[in-house]
This record gives C-alpha cells, sequence and structure tokens, in this order.
C-alpha cells in the first residue's frame, strides 16, 4: 500500500495558503470545492493477466491524483492504463488532491489467469503437413 502524508503532497503543490505562496496564489476563503474521489472499470468484468486495464477517473473537484494499483506501481495520470502481470485480486486505491484536501477511493480488482490457447483446426492441419514431411 502507498504510505503517503497528504500534507506535504498539498504543501508542494499548492504552497502555504494562509500566506498566498505556492503555485494557485488564492488566499484560505477562495477554496469552497471539497474534492470527492471516484473511479470505476472502463471494460469487461473478467480480465486477464497481461490485458490492459483502462481505468475511468470520475473524481469531483480534484486537480491532482495518485493511483495505486496495489501491486507495487504507481500513476499520477487522471486516467491510467494499466497491465497486470499475474493473476491475483489487487486493491486498487485513487487518491484525488486540491487545494482544499484529499479523498481516497478504491476498488478491489480480480486478475485471472489466461485462459489456454484452444488450436484451431487449420493449425493442426498445418502441423500435421510438416511433421508428414
Amino acid at each position: 500500500m502507498l504510505n503517503i502524508d497528504i500534507r506535504q503532497i498539498r504543501k508542494k503543490l499548492f504552497g502555504d495558503l494562509k500566506s498566498g505562496t505556492g503555485h494557485n496564489r488564492c488566499s484560505r476563503e477562495d477554496i469552497d470545492l471539497p474534492v470527492e474521489a471516484g473511479l470505476e472499470l472502463a471494460q469487461k468484468i473478467k480480465i486477464q493477466a497481461g490485458e490492459k486495464v483502462v481505468l475511468i477517473n470520475l473524481s469531483k473537484n480534484a486537480n491532482h491524483y495518485i493511483w495505486d494499483f496495489g501491486d507495487g506501481c504507481i500513476s499520477t495520470r487522471p486516467h491510467p492504463i494499466h497491465t497486470y502481470d499475474t493473476a491475483g485480486t489487487y486493491k486498487i486505491v485513487l487518491i484525488a488532491i486540491n487545494e482544499e484536501g484529499a479523498d481516497a477511493a478504491t476498488l478491489k480488482l480480480n486478475i485471472h489467469a489466461p485462459e489456454p490457447k484452444i488450436p484451431t483446426k487449420e493449425a493442426e492441419w498445418k502441423k500435421q503437413k510438416i511433421d508428414s514431411f
């Protein structure tokens, strides 16, 4: 699990809101929109190892994001695409951040082992033809 200090991240991104320093240069009174984190999957329910996982960021009033995919990888993109190498159950955490604060949303994701490929009749025919030489 990602171990972070939200206060330090906010200070680095936005500066000291009381003094008006930082990237946004606004006073504390100008900020009145609480952040709300939200996420969902963009594709089918059964995802196999090696397939791309497309995540949709449903966060409101946020302008910075930290994604923890539960496999040791993180991203700061608003709408990341991630690939899991091995089957298992993963907890995805999205932390949405704005000048007011931060909020987190989680999603449990089951990644399945790849299904074995079933040879087609054409592939079997080609193998028989090669073996017969």
